[in-house]
């Protein structure tokens, strides 16, 4: 994993328009074999601008906001969340080249303490699909002072979007030595109630795929408050361990035109006139004049 990221910090790639040209000319008044050449030079110079213009439409979806109610493609991480509060948020939107962000922390005070936790984000063109994915790991978690602790936490989101392949996946996925009020827990999914506390959700998965687009997130715990808890108010979420990854086909596309297409597009050289050859000089006549 390249490039790194300190804690509650976020990363974010745009690539915005350069702007744009515009040209216009006018042949009315010109003669036919004027309009003739211009029209000939015109044809070449919008050929020319379509090349131009596939990459800056390319660029330019990237840079335009999602369709309302799709999620924008990327991937998102982070190691807990109480009422919002996020820690060790990591996010990275798509690109051409992975640039991927990858962050260690650790909580020893508060609600929801840990020894050590570390995320991971990445969403990069692999062949022609964009694959996105998140990973987070939490050891040695103790929430609300004893209620919830487990030996570790670590939860992993991957989607997958492109001409060829299309779906999501969450190998890796696991919980261990969890417990509630010092009992271990057998289950290791669903829901449990903790009398007095709240409701407790063990490894959420959500996932979708169809219509050229791919989105899955999981959750390692999830706890709902339904009692007041210091002064945390009923209704209080705290969350350790989130994964989040989304990717589309469009957007896969859209990097892979600009994988190959070249960087400066340059237009060929005018060709270099051949010099004509100097012409012979012709020696002036000579009079022979006899003498006596």
């Amino acid at each position: 994993m390249r490039g790194s990221q300190s804690l509650d910090s976020m990363r974010f790639r745009q690539q915005p328009p350069k702007g744009t040209v515009s040209q216009a000319t006018s042949t009315a008044h010109a003669p036919a074999t004027t309009r003739a050449s211009q029209h000939h030079v015109a044809t070449r110079l919008v050929a020319a601008s379509l090349g131009v213009a596939a990459v800056l439409a390319a660029v330019l979806a990237l840079a335009a906001p999602p369709v309302a109610g799709a999620p924008a493609p990327g991937a998102q991480a982070y190691l807990t969340s109480i009422a919002g509060d996020v820690n060790g948020d990591l996010r990275v939107g798509p690109a051409v080249k992975d640039d991927s962000a990858l962050t260690y922390t650790r909580q020893t005070k508060g609600l929801v303490a840990f020894s050590r936790g570390s995320s991971s984000v990445s969403s990069a063109l692999v062949g022609k699909a964009l694959v996105s994915d998140a990973e987070v790991t939490v050891s040695g978690i103790d929430i609300l002072d004893g209620v919830v602790t487990a030996d570790s936490v670590a939860v992993v989101a991957t989607a997958t979007a492109g001409t060829s392949a299309l779906g999501t996946s969450t190998d890796g996925c696991d919980i261990n030595g969890l417990q509630v009020n010092g009992k271990p827990v057998a289950q290791d999914s669903g829901t449990l109630q903790i009398d007095g506390v709240g409701e407790l959700t063990i490894l959420d998965i959500t996932a979708s795929s169809g219509g050229g687009a791919a989105s899955v997130e999981t959750t390692g715990l999830r706890l709902v408050l339904d009692h007041d808890v210091g002064d945390q108010p009923a209704g209080t979420v705290i969350v350790v361990g989130d994964a989040l990854a989304n990717a589309d086909a469009g957007t896969a596309t859209d990097l892979h035109r600009l994988s190959v297409a070249p960087a400066n597009p340059k237009t060929a050289p005018a060709p270099t006139p051949k010099p004509k050859p100097k012409p012979t000089p012709t020696p002036s006549p000579v009079s022979l004049i006899d003498s006596d």
